[in-house]
């Protein structure tokens, strides 16, 4: 909603929490968790919502086989935090 993306925006400029607190309260809130998408789905959407970009195949088909045999969604999102990719992007961000 418009009050919340406002919020967040306002807390990423302030400087209270990280490009990577704000992407997982938008993965993990609690209005998110009730329109839970397909695995697949949520492996594209941490592509463009943290790294800016789509996925290529071979990463996709990689953090599908993990999310099927061990990889939680969450572990996933961290995966994806920690990335050197992902500390480029927040660079670029200024951060």
């Amino acid at each position: 909603d418009a009050a919340g993306r406002t919020y967040h925006i306002n807390e990423l400029m302030n400087r209270r929490i990280t490009p990577a607190q704000t992407g997982y309260s938008f993965y993990f809130g609690t209005e998110e968790l009730k329109t839970r998408e397909a695995n697949g789905e949520f492996i594209c959407e941490l592509y463009r919502g943290l790294l800016g970009r789509e996925p290529d195949t071979s990463g996709k088909e990689n953090w599908m086989k993990r999310i099927y045999k061990d990889m939680s969604r969450e572990a996933l999102f961290h995966a994806f935090a920690a990335s050197a990719e992902f500390r480029a992007v927040e660079k670029q961000m200024g951060f």
